[in-house]
């Protein structure tokens, strides 16, 4: 017998005249209302739990939801202890190449697109975390390096976000406390840019946060940016829009090197952004600066550090 296949279902049409696009919007702002919704229910839900009992709230898109359970004292840990090697060259701007203890030499990949002033030591030691996935052509990625003091420098700028994010939940970073739901990478502004950290939910206007790494150090300053910075002006313009509309608006510098204990705008390298800078606070954008604790096993965002708008 001939074999009798399924008949494929004829594909639905709109009608002629219907409005499609804007029926597709308010379906994706029907979607997006039951997402915060549910995400909401999900928040209350783990904060009524038992201590201890909380677990991570659902990632949606390019906006993750955290809770802020995690108990006091807990820093954001390497899967595994870093291992070191002594700096060669760095080239490319994504990689490095290193010698290990046993004389053979590596790659790195350099997760940091910035010129790096101050920060490259050659002779001196790095260390390196090592990644699982198999994809990946260079699964060793440079984390810490030391400069010529002893100072040990985070250089993956990846991880600012990581650390800022993390103590806000966990009460480290007390000016930024009272917001029960913090979302990443959320769009905003006029410009078409995306807020790193944005926090809600609370009594208070929303608090849009910025994240910037810094690790120039010039005496016991930490200068930002490093080189001329385009993007950052861009972002001040729109923390200062974000203020002019009510909101809360916060520039954080995390400061991963050891050497820093204050903090300052680069007048020399980048004076529009400098003076720019001055223009945010002086409408209202607010500052903050804080250091890291690191070493082999993690790092820990919880030192306050003063913010100069001028640096000498």
């Amino acid at each position: 017998m001939p074999r009798v296949y399924p008949r494929r279902p004829r594909r639905l049409k709109w009608p002629r005249g219907f409005d499609t696009a804007g029926c597709k919007k308010r379906c994706r702002d029907s979607a997006r209302r039951y997402r915060d919704m549910t995400l909401l229910l999900q928040y209350t839900a783990s904060f009524c739990a038992p201590i201890g009992a909380c677990g991570s709230v659902a990632r949606n898109g390019a906006a993750s939801y955290s809770s802020h359970c995690p108990a006091k004292g807990d820093a954001m840990e390497y899967a595994a202890p870093l291992s070191s090697a002594v700096l060669i060259t760095r080239y490319k701007r994504f990689l490095a190449d290193v010698t290990l203890d046993d004389g053979s030499q590596i790659t790195l990949h350099c997760p940091n697109t910035g010129s790096m002033k101050n920060c490259l030591y050659p002779g001196k030691r790095v260390w390196f975390s090592t990644s699982d996935n198999p994809k990946r052509k260079y699964a060793l990625t440079w984390e810490l390096a030391e400069d010529d003091r002893g100072n040990l420098i985070g250089i993956n700028t990846a991880r600012a976000n990581q650390l800022a994010e993390e103590a806000i939940g966990l009460g480290q970073i007390t000016e930024l406390q009272g917001y029960p739901l913090i979302r990443r990478e959320v769009k905003y502004g006029n410009e078409n840019s995306r807020i790193d950290l944005l926090l809600s939910g609370g009594p208070t206007p929303d608090c849009y946060i910025e994240v910037k790494s810094c690790t120039l150090l010039d005496k016991d300053w930490g200068l930002f940016p490093d080189a001329v910075s385009t993007r950052g002006q861009k972002h001040l313009r729109e923390l200062m829009e974000m203020k002019r509309q009510g909101y809360r608006a916060v520039l954080l510098f995390v400061v991963q090197h050891q050497g820093i204990h204050r903090v300052a705008p680069a007048e020399a390298i980048d004076p529009k952004y400098a003076a720019l800078l001055r223009e945010a606070m002086a409408a209202g954008v607010e500052v903050l600066a804080y250091g890291c604790m690191m070493n082999n096993n993690g790092l820990q965002l919880n030192i306050p550090i003063p913010f100069h708008p001028c640096a000498g």
